[in-house]
């Protein structure tokens, strides 16, 4: 019997896929414009920003206004789950503005319906945030 439960377990992990790579930051940013400017995904994005597009800009203020730094350009992406928190933030540069705005769009949840198709897939977004000098 012992024999048995362990072939079984082999057998089941051997089924398993293995794990997928994480995508690049130019692959996630890639799939996230293909959809944000996909029928579907230019409106759920509409209503994303039209519930939470203040308080974005509040956080360049928030991350920028403190540090004196200089307000350099950054890319971020992330993934709206299912529930509709936001998470798998990541900033290109990262610099310490930028993942202070990460952290704060990873605490943001919407209550913007999901788009179709993406029942319980995570939708990725795209912010490309570009300051004019």
């Amino acid at each position: 019997m012992k024999y048995a439960l362990a072939a079984v377990i082999l057998l089941l992990s051997a089924c398993q896929k293995p794990p997928q790579a994480p995508a690049s930051f130019a692959e996630r940013v890639a799939a996230a414009e293909a959809q944000e400017n996909s029928p579907t995904g230019v409106l759920y994005i509409g209503a994303v920003v039209k519930e939470h597009g203040e308080r974005l800009e509040s956080f360049i203020g928030k991350c920028y206004g403190q540090s004196g730094l200089d307000k350099d350009s950054f890319q971020l992406v992330a993934d709206i789950a299912a529930d509709g928190q936001f998470g798998n933030v990541v900033v290109r540069p990262e610099t310490v503005p930028a993942r202070c705005y990460a952290g704060k769009i990873d605490a943001l949840r919407t209550s913007a319906p999901r788009p179709v198709g993406y029942g319980e897939k995570p939708f990725p977004l795209f912010i490309n945030v570009n300051f004019n000098r």
